[in-house]
């Protein structure tokens, strides 16, 4: 199964810095040590820059914290939509945050600073409101995907232009400041089509030797989330926190992980998945055989038998720093709060930072991270922006924080 993710905000371009060797050990936090240490591997695989972090991160608990920037609570209708389609969509750019409402056909815009409204503008698709999709940011230009087109529209909300798709669009991720990439899978492999959102061409984009060394085994039973932007794609594996990044040439450059086994599903989770799927399934299909639904139910039970509890990526080059979200899936009866495991531009395990809820959708930008957020019970969806407050002694290790053997003061 391949999993969309998210869209990513506009300008995150990926810096990864070229790295070789080993690294000197520590964990504790880094203003203790007099100079940061780390625990970990890097290493050329390949023409692969491959970086391999310790399950224990650089910093301890609390040293990274969100503190909270506004909140604002938003309607039920902006929950996620069904077991086998993406999540809301939500995205940033310099001074607005959008927000895609699936069902309502609309996309909202929020002041970025102060969460205040700014309005916002009804869209369409060929087939309905249930065709929309997934919403990217791009400087001075607002995506939206559906199943069959881009709709292209400028920040005011006034359309540009349609961009027919040979394939299903539900899988959009930001390639460069002008440039979309579309996920196509099918006969036994999977490829992306890139278009230009000022014009309506399309070109394959292929990519080459994509697959984990760090944990070769994920890419043969894992879903996908992924993200992109500055001329590269993200690619998370769904069981294990392990991310490879792919050039605009769709040659893997690096990949970075952190030493973590992979969760296994419960029994009550994979019942519960069954239940769902069952009555998703019947409920698209009712004419579906029962022997053909069983085995639908059954293959999607397979893939989830190691816990998909990877559910996307994030970069963002103001703060250089990555986010993995990390949360059993609501469809395997998940709950409680999330997680962000923060690395680092270089790929170092960082540290962990709780959110107060569980995230629908997501952004990490400008420092920020915005969420959509369902902190359970009866309490409504609530949309929120948190500060990433990362201590002042490790932001002014920049060179270490960019490349772990230029550390300062490091043993």
């Amino acid at each position: 199964m391949i999993g969309g993710g998210g869209p990513g905000a506009p300008g995150r371009g990926v810096i990864l810095v070229l790295l070789a060797g080993v690294v000197a050990s520590g964990c504790r936090m880094i203003s203790q040590l007099g100079g940061p240490r780390w625990e970990g591997t890097v290493d050329t695989v390949g023409g692969v820059t491959v970086v391999r972090s310790p399950a224990t991160p650089v910093l301890d608990s609390g040293a990274i914290r969100l503190a909270p920037v506004w909140r604002d609570s938003l309607p039920d209708s902006l929950l996620e939509g069904p077991v086998w389609n993406p999540d809301p969509s939500l995205a940033v750019d310099e001074s607005r945050l959008y927000l895609l409402d699936r069902r309502g056909g609309r996309v909202d815009v929020f002041d970025a600073g102060d969460g205040a409204t700014r309005g916002g503008w009804p869209t369409s698709a060929p087939g309905g409101r249930d065709s929309l999709v997934t919403l990217l940011a791009l400087p001075g230009r607002v995506v939206v995907g559906s199943h069959q087109e881009l709709a292209v529209y400028p920040s005011d909300g006034h359309e540009v232009h349609r961009i027919r798709l040979d394939a299903d669009g539900r899988s959009l991720f930001p390639l460069d400041d002008t440039t979309v990439l579309s996920l196509e899978a099918g006969g036994g492999g999977v490829a992306w089509r890139r278009y230009v959102v000022t014009d309506t061409i399309g070109h394959p984009f292929l990519p080459g030797d994509v697959h984990s060394r760090i944990a070769p085994e994920v890419m043969d039973f894992d879903c996908w989330k992924m993200d992109g932007g500055g001329g590269r794609l993200l690619v998370l594996a769904c069981t294990r926190p392990v991310v490879m990044a792919v050039g605009d040439t769709g040659a893997m450059l690096s990949e970075f992980g952190i030493q973590r086994a992979a969760d296994t599903a419960s029994a009550a989770e994979l019942d519960t998945l069954r239940r769902l799927y069952r009555a998703r399934a019947a409920e698209m299909d009712s004419k579906l055989e029962g022997s053909v639904l069983d085995a639908m139910v059954e293959r999607e039970v397979r893939l989830q038998r190691v816990e998909h509890v990877y559910r996307g990526v994030r970069f963002d080059s103001a703060s250089g720093l990555y986010a993995l979200l990390r949360q059993t899936p609501a469809f395997l009866g998940g709950s409680g709060t999330a997680r962000l495991d923060l690395l680092t531009r270089a790929g170092l395990y960082l540290a962990t930072v709780d959110v107060p809820g569980r995230i629908v959708a997501y952004d990490l930008a400008g420092g920020n991270l915005y969420a959509l957020l369902a902190p359970g019970g009866a309490t409504p969806p609530i949309l929120a922006a948190f500060r990433v407050e990362i201590p002042s002694d490790v932001r002014e290790r920049a060179a270490w924080w960019r490349d772990p053997e230029k550390k300062e003061g490091g043993r």
